[in-house]
């Protein structure tokens, strides 16, 4: 086996070397002018040939395959110098397939390409994608590196301010494409965090730089430049002011960090000065923040700021780039708080939480002040929904970075998103971040919730139940009353139905309805059933059902709610089990997760009195503990009782229908080693019968662990406590019975078994049983001869 181990790895380094060789002279033979049509066919050559490559260096000097890599090499750094501008266009192109291929080895020490590669970044003459391609050589290169010490000692110390003020000149020259200043500002906020100290000498060009980058939107009509900054760069630009706290010294990298943090907290208090001041703010500031300027004076002239701000932003001048300036401070802070430090920082969650209930308090219900113009408040109305959807996602940041530590703040973070939510609900954008962010306050803190703040959200329930219910169920019927006139409709028409709710026929994005789902299933999950009205709890289940939510459904069966004389009402398992059969986390849910009983090492006495105990628990369990099939299945909560009740008779006469189904899924198999007797027990009973009985016990929701739950299943850390404690059947391993056992055993218009037939229907049974390889035992037959005297 050795022997051919090594021949196949011999034969793969041969056949290695002899596409590399190929390449090489496909590469010398191609005219200059023509290499831009090929380069990457040659490039895929040598990225096929990447194991010589790799190990060039290891073998010995004269071997076939060192000597095509040194051709190769010397090609391409023959090319890198080429006079025209299709070979140096080439050259980079095949030197980023070369350096992907070989890795550090293919270069090693030898400075000559970065020095090459530096000289095409500084030309001229070069199109930006040649030099947004030697850009991305270089910081390659540097990256690679890392792993070895000694290279950064003599690659990118001394190479790299080099590219650093060659990359900060090309990106404030009017010939840098949109892509090429793309690049530049990827490659620094990947090297910054990796060499700070180098950076140190040109922090300030970079924050001149990034701040151009941001304040683009915002600048003076007289200012305007000719530059276009993209979502990605500004984003970029973000990332790279919050990263130069890098460069500060070690000692005092945190406080820097918070320096800057505090320096955007007031700049954005400032911009909300100037912006907000044509309507009456009800906001008061918990943390002592006075405006620098009086009330009056900010009401004279234009909604401007003429000079600088505390985040070195240029002016702004009007409510639409006022806006946009502050829209841009808020993603600061989120990028503040989503990105990672050298050290340990400080944060101040009583700073964030009083500046973003300040931008979400003001609404359009807000007093207006006289001594300012009519248009200027129209105009502050038009980008409020803008500024509560990027201040909505600074809250969601704030949450996720403090966790747990943020519970003291998520009373009224609650209260203030419920009311941003309830004034622009028709909003798809901040209808959708509000979502998300009760679905995670939900989850973190939603088992500590009292019942004033669950009813709080009962209209947001209501409303992402109508999101996510098709079109043809919310759609309402066009009705003419006359006045006087009462309209009566069935149990059938009200299931879902809830007053106060808008029932409209509108088109729902589907970022709107994936938060909406997420939400749903958090609150089936987190919130105490007890506090929420039984209308609402009927809708989120009749919604989970109709919208095919299988998280929604699962949430619905861990969390079950109960009516007040405490019993369970209708659960949702039979309509989950149906629609999803083959689902693990239907299958954990329905089988029981103890290990199998093995039966066959007990006395036979012993099987027998189990299995009669068994039985008897079975009869006396299957009408009281069973919700589906509870004759109590109905809500009979006094609060809005039509709606509910439609619903849950509907589910429990649906759990009827589905009994046979179920009986062929869950039920038929039981505990391995049925004994005869029991057998001939269940024949006796009606068919009916059986199908309830067998239901009730295999049908009876089990505990599981909310660790089945994927949408948070990296904060779902922990052992399973329900199961531990969890009161589980000793009956396993459900195997689904074919058809001729269903049809005899579980037909509910067949006639009830008598005397003649019961041997037949054991003796199908028995047949599937040893049909799906169980372990069933048939007892022991007396072959002994008939002594009895013939008549």
């Amino acid at each position: 086996m050795g022997t051919n181990r090594h021949t196949t790895n011999t034969n793969s380094t041969k056949q290695s070397v002899d596409q590399l060789t190929s390449a090489s002279t496909r590469l010398a033979s191609t005219p200059t002018q023509q290499l831009p049509y090929f380069a990457s066919q040659i490039s895929e050559q040598i990225w096929s040939c990447r194991k010589a490559i790799s190990t060039a260096e290891d073998r010995a000097r004269g071997d076939e395959s060192t000597a095509a890599v040194h051709r190769l090499r010397t090609q391409l750094s023959t090319l890198l110098q080429d006079r025209t501008v299709e070979g140096r266009w080439s050259a980079v192109v095949l030197v980023k397939a070369a350096i992907e291929a070989g890795g550090i080895s293919f270069f090693g020490s030898n400075a000559t390409w970065v020095k090459h590669l530096l000289q095409i970044l500084k030309k001229g003459a070069d199109p930006s994608t040649t030099r947004s391609f030697a850009a991305i050589n270089l910081l390659r290169i540097f990256t690679l590196t890392w792993e070895a010490p000694t290279l950064i000692r003599e690659l990118t110390t001394p190479n790299l301010p080099t590219f650093i003020s060659v990359c900060l000149t090309n990106a404030q020259s009017p010939r840098c494409s949109v892509i090429e200043l793309q690049t530049y500002l990827d490659a620094f906020a990947t090297l910054l965090p990796k060499h700070s100290t180098i950076f140190r000498t040109n922090e300030n060009v970079i924050r001149r730089l990034c701040c151009s980058v941001l304040q683009s939107s915002s600048i003076l009509p007289s200012e305007s430049s000719p530059r276009h900054y993209t979502q990605h760069h500004q984003k970029s630009a973000r990332v790279i002011l919050v990263l130069l706290h890098h460069c500060a010294p070690k000692q005092s990298t945190s406080d820097k960090w918070m320096s800057s943090f505090d320096l955007i907290v007031k700049a954005t208090h400032r911009t909300c000065d100037h912006l907000f001041r044509s309507l009456h703010e009800e906001w008061i500031s918990t943390t002592g923040y006075r405006p620098p300027v009086a009330g009056h004076e900010l009401r004279l002239g234009d909604c401007a700021i003429s000079g600088p701000d505390e985040a070195e932003l240029g002016p702004w001048h009007g409510v639409y780039t006022g806006a946009e300036r502050l829209a841009q401070l808020l993603r600061l802070l989120t990028t503040f708080l989503g990105v990672g430090t050298v050290n340990a920082v400080t944060i101040k969650a009583g700073v964030i939480t009083d500046l973003l209930t300040r931008v979400l308090s003001i609404s359009k219900n807000c007093k207006p002040q006289q001594e300012v113009r009519k248009q200027e408040r129209d105009d502050l109305h038009q980008v409020l929904p803008t500024l509560h959807t990027v201040a909505l996602l600074s809250t969601e940041a704030t949450v996720q970075r403090l966790g747990e530590s943020f519970i003291g703040q998520a009373q009224s973070v609650l209260e203030l998103v419920r009311s941003t939510f309830e004034a622009y609900q028709h909003h798809a954008d901040v209808s959708s971040v509000a979502f998300r962010l009760i679905a995670r306050l939900v989850f973190m803190y939603g088992s500590s919730f009292d019942q004033e703040d669950v009813k709080s959200l009962n209209e947001i329930l209501k409303t992402c139940c109508n999101d996510l219910l098709p079109q043809e169920s919310r759609k309402p019927q066009a009705l003419t009353l006359q006045p006087g006139q009462v309209v009566s409709a069935s149990k059938g028409d009200q299931i879902g139905t809830h007053q106060g709710s808008e029932t409209i026929d509108r088109d729902v994005s589907q970022l709107r309805k994936n938060c909406a789902q997420k939400l749903l299933s958090t609150a089936m999950l987190k919130l105490n059933p007890k506090y929420l009205p039984s209308s609402t709890r009927a809708l989120m289940d009749r919604t989970a059902i109709l919208s095919s939510d299988r998280q929604a459904m699962v949430s619905s069966i861990m969390n079950p709610s109960l009516n007040p004389d405490g019993s369970h009402q209708a659960s949702v398992l039979p309509v989950l089990t149906r629609l999803f059969p083959g689902d693990l986390q239907v299958e954990a849910i329905l089988r029981p997760r103890l290990p199998a009983i093995d039966r066959r090492g007990m006395p036979r006495e012993v099987q027998h009195r189990d299995e009669e105990s068994e039985d008897d628990t079975l009869s006396e369990t299957a009408g009281s503990s069973f919700p589906i099939a509870n004759s109590r299945g109905n809500v009979s909560d006094d609060e809005d009782e039509g709606p509910t009740s439609g619903l849950l008779s509907a589910l429990a006469e649906d759990a009827k229908r589905s009994n046979t189904r179920m009986y062929e899924m869950a039920s038929t198999s039981t505990a391995n080693g049925l004994s005869e007797s029991t057998l001939h027990k269940h024949s006796r009973a009606d068919s009916g019968d059986i199908v309830v009985e067998s239901s009730a016990k295999r049908m009876r929701p089990s505990p599981v662990a909310e660790s089945l739950l994927p949408e948070y299943a990296q904060e779902l850390a922990g052992a399973d406590q329900l199961t531990a404690n969890a009161d589980v059947p000793a009956v396993v391993q459900v195997h689904a019975p074919n058809q001729e056992s269903t049809t005899i055993v579980s037909n509910p218009d067949g006639p009830v078994a008598t005397n003649s037939t019961k041997s037949e229907a054991v003796e199908v049974t028995t047949g599937d049983v040893e049909a799906d390889d169980s372990d069933f035992e048939m007892p022991a037959l007396t072959m002994e001869p008939d002594t009895d005297p013939e008549d």
